[in-house]
């Protein structure tokens, strides 16, 4: 097959639509619960488009003993990068880091912004059965709100085409 073995992404890593493009006007989201069991690392990918009003809702990071959320608490993390083309007007392909409080951040008010956050799987708490990951986006309140979000499972222990690696889905 054209393309494989030649060191892809898609090769080693699971990449899973969390959360299908969607406004999210008044409502929180939450993504599928992803498995690290099988991986190192995750990036959660948060693609904020163009919206009205200037919100800023929390996201957070929880993980859970099963793919339906069983026994579900938070999970600290202390950054996340944002990087954004402002309503198309500015291009930019840099990420740039910034802090987390209380394992909690605001988005910013921007349009069409992308948050990248790295999630190793020693940050769980395995040794008492905890092996998923689920992002959640708080309330926009009453405005438009148009966003996706992305997991992308990767850095296995083996060597193999994709459609072979493990699920992260359940």
């Amino acid at each position: 097959m054209m393309g494989w073995g030649k060191g892809f992404l898609t090769e080693g890593a699971k990449i899973v639509l969390a959360f299908a493009p969607k406004d999210q006007t008044g409502a929180a989201t939450s993504s599928l619960w992803i498995k690290l069991a099988d991986f190192k690392r995750l990036t959660w990918l948060i693609v904020v488009g163009d919206r009205a009003g200037a919100t800023t809702p929390a996201v957070a990071l929880n993980q859970a003993k099963t793919n339906a959320g069983g026994s579900s608490k938070a999970l600290a993390f202390d950054v996340v990068a944002v990087s954004g083309v402002q309503a198309q007007t500015v291009n930019t392909d840099t990420l740039t880091p910034a802090a987390v409080a209380s394992d909690t951040f605001n988005m910013t008010a921007a349009d069409a912004t992308l948050y990248a956050i790295n999630v190793r799987a020693d940050m769980l708490d395995i040794n008492n059965g905890f092996k998923y990951v689920q992002l959640t986006i708080a309330t926009p309140g009453a405005n438009a709100f148009p966003v996706a979000v992305i997991g992308i499972a990767y850095d296995g222990t083996w060597s193999a085409k994709e459609a072979s690696l493990p699920s992260v889905v359940g």
